[in-house]
Parts: C-alpha cells; sequence; structure tokens
C-alpha cells in the first residue's frame, strides 16, 4: 500500500499527522459526499470515506486489493458488500456479483 515506513516517518508530525496520513491526497468530484483517498507517492487507491443517507450514512469503504501481507484465507474471509452503482442505486445489491 504505502511501503513499510522508517523510523522517521513513524514520527509525530508538528500537525500530528503522520507521515503515512501526510502522504494521502483527497479526490472528490460530483456530489462532493464521498473522499476517495489514494497515495500521493504511487497512486494506490486505499480507500474511500464520506457520507450518503441513501445507504445509512456515513461509511468507509477499504480497498482489500491495497492490504499488504494479509494471507489469501483471510482476505477471502473479509465480508463484502456490493453496490450497484452502474445504475445508480447504491443502496441495493446487483443481480449479478460474480464478475465484481
Amino acid at each position: 500500500m504505502l511501503g513499510k515506513l522508517d523510523e522517521h516517518e513513524r514520527a509525530q508530525t508538528p500537525l500530528g499527522q503522520t507521515f503515512r496520513q501526510q502522504m494521502l491526497s483527497d479526490y472528490q468530484f460530483g456530489s462532493m459526499s464521498g473522499h476517495h483517498l489514494f497515495c500521493s507517492r504511487c497512486g494506490v487507491r486505499t480507500f474511500e470515506r464520506g457520507h450518503v443517507a441513501q445507504i445509512g450514512g456515513d461509511y468507509v469503504s477499504i480497498k482489500i486489493a491495497s492490504l499488504d501481507g494479509l494471507p489469501d484465507r483471510v482476505l477471502a474471509e473479509i465480508p463484502v458488500k456490493y453496490a450497484n452503482g452502474r445504475d445508480n442505486a447504491w443502496w441495493t445489491e446487483p443481480e449479478e456479483t460474480r464478475q465484481l
């Protein structure tokens, strides 16, 4: 994801953010209700957070493919909730999910 941090990088910055937090960039579009965070160094999309009333309010969406060091069996056990973004019906699960 953002790589391994050395001792200097693990230190807190004057603003109270870790080096890793400083490396995240935020992208918003459309309704500006979501924050699409990505690594400013390598461009990997790590997670999203925001508030969408139609799906129950506050949410966090983690890009599990960006998690480092987890065995396949652990990744396979992570619960996944699918949302129908193709039809802009985010509060429903798509009829077909095998391709996702």
